[in-house]
């Protein structure tokens, strides 16, 4: 598993070192996060949708 995913990486010529895979663990994580701030503001406007329309 981690050998296909270091070949994934080389192939795709990223860095296969450990801050290589550093950086790509960070930039997971920072997409997740942009994510779930996202569907955050997307439940907040519906939320106050659904105040207004009561």
């Amino acid at each position: 598993m981690v050998q296909d995913l270091l070949r994934e990486m080389q192939d795709a010529g990223e860095k296969t070192n450990l801050s290589g895979l550093k950086q790509k663990q960070l930039q997971e994580a920072d997409d997740l996060s942009a994510a779930f701030e996202k569907l955050d503001l997307q439940l907040k406007d519906q939320e106050a949708a659904e105040r207004m329309e009561e």
